[in-house]
């Protein structure tokens, strides 16, 4: 928090280092061709070598390459991405009233605020998807983003009073 005459400026950063998550929301958007990186649809050469060793120079065609690395059969290393995060959670702007201006009234404090939540991440490596996602909360599947929904960005105003 900052503090200038009346007014305090409050922030609240989330943040997580490390871990890996598997998005499988990305995996479908690849599959049904909504993935951003679906866009280019020209026959694409799959980076590897072939049977006998030598490098691979046989295109595929972009559909199949889609459909076959967006299946749900398995996770492809595509989808699996760093799970750190910077996240600017909350930040508000408050006024506190001076308490000469409350002398004539029944108030000993008057505060509003302005509040904003879920306002942007500063780090992420998740195309699209939030790296908070889940699928849930046991041990072998937080890290695993299941067609999350992204966190609700909020606006709000309070107004705090003493008397």
């Amino acid at each position: 928090s900052f503090t200038y005459k009346n007014f305090t400026l409050s922030a609240l950063f989330d943040m997580k280092f490390g871990g890996d998550i598997v998005s499988v929301t990305e995996a479908m958007a690849t599959f049904y061709g909504t993935a951003k990186r679906t866009a280019k649809r020209t026959d694409i050469i799959v980076d590897g070598v072939t049977v006998s060793g030598e490098k691979n120079t046989k295109p595929v065609s972009a559909e199949d390459y889609y459909k076959l690395i967006g299946s749900t059969d398995g996770f492809a290393e595509e989808f699996i991405y760093d799970a750190s995060y910077i996240k600017l959670k909350e930040l508000a702007l408050s006024y506190s009233f001076p308490k000469t201006l409350l002398k004539k009234t029944p108030f000993t404090n008057l505060r509003l605020s302005l509040v904003a939540r879920n306002l942007c991440y500063l780090l992420k490596h998740t195309p699209g998807t939030s790296p908070e996602g889940g699928y849930d909360t046991n041990m072998y599947s937080s890290a695993i983003d299941y067609l999350a929904v992204p966190y609700t960005r909020t606006f709000g105003f309070s107004v705090n009073v003493s008397f």
